[in-house]
């Protein structure tokens, strides 16, 4: 009886830590989806920052061709603004099938919800590591919170104003090259984006988790810091995944900030961890 008693006891706990997880992962679920069909049906004439956008794309379509839809969502002037932000001129996007254009609605629109729940993912993760930390360990989620969003948010900036532009100038390069068509399934090129937008943003907020593994003992400062060299090979391998460039250029201008990041998050988690 007192084996078995241990046994519940034991067993007790993990299954709370479970059901605890699953509940954090349901809330964070249904917010994704909620906002997800939030941007999938509110018109784009409701965000200002869409308007000029809008005026420049209309102005190639007959009234004929824009009495066919009801009215443009956020979703839909969103992917506008990103082929115009960063396709090269003559570039032109086309749909693979009927149902890949479904498939680039709903993914876009995942995405966009992703990037605009980060906050409580952020926050989500938290509350679940909550209570295994210490009060003082408690009161650094203020900057982990805050710092993981603004590197989250850098990037994507730096994937959108700096990687992706630079990365289809350099396949326009080698499609000018072998003479084809710059035609670009619309599937492939959401698809590229938005793994290359996220991907980017999830590996910058790495140096912060790591900050805040070493600051709370969880990893130990001396057993990475004689790793870095691992470390930094598997960011490039990911790097090198999220990226197509199939020169080094792109990786370069990923790598040196990370790298920069990371050694910043050692230097602080070592002087946290002395404390």
């Amino acid at each position: 009886m007192d084996e078995k008693a241990e046994n519940a006891e034991k067993k007790e706990p993990i299954w709370n830590h479970l059901q605890e997880l699953l509940n954090r992962l349901k809330i964070i679920l249904v917010s994704i989806i909620l906002v997800s069909v939030f941007v999938m049906l509110i018109p784009s004439s409701f965000f200002p920052f869409f308007d000029d956008n809008n005026l420049n794309l209309t102005q190639n379509i007959s009234n004929n061709e824009t009495n066919n839809y009801l009215y443009d969502t956020f979703t839909s002037s969103l992917l506008k603004k990103i082929e115009k932000d960063i396709l090269p001129d003559g570039v032109s996007l086309i749909a693979g099938s009927w149902t890949s254009l479904l498939e680039v609605y709903f993914l876009l629109s995942i995405a966009i919800a992703i990037v605009l729940c980060f906050p409580i993912i952020v926050y989500e993760i938290y509350k679940f590591l909550e209570p295994a930390l210490y009060k003082r360990e408690r009161n650094l989620f203020i900057k982990f919170f805050v710092a993981s969003i603004l590197l989250f948010i850098f990037g994507i900036a730096l994937a959108y104003l700096l990687i992706l532009p630079i990365t289809f100038k350099i396949l326009m390069f080698f499609v000018n090259m072998l003479g084809v068509l710059p035609l670009i399934s619309i599937d492939n090129f959401v698809f590229l984006v938005v793994a290359m937008l996220l991907g980017t943003g999830f590996v910058f907020t790495s140096p912060v988790l790591l900050y805040f593994l070493i600051k709370t003992k969880i990893l130990n400062y001396n057993s990475i810091a004689s790793r870095r060299k691992y470390v930094y090979a598997a960011l490039l391998i990911v790097i090198m995944i999220l990226t197509p460039d199939p020169t080094i250029v792109t990786d370069v201008i990923l790598i040196v900030p990370l790298i920069v990041l990371f050694e910043i998050a050692l230097y602080i988690g070592k002087r946290g961890a002395d404390f």
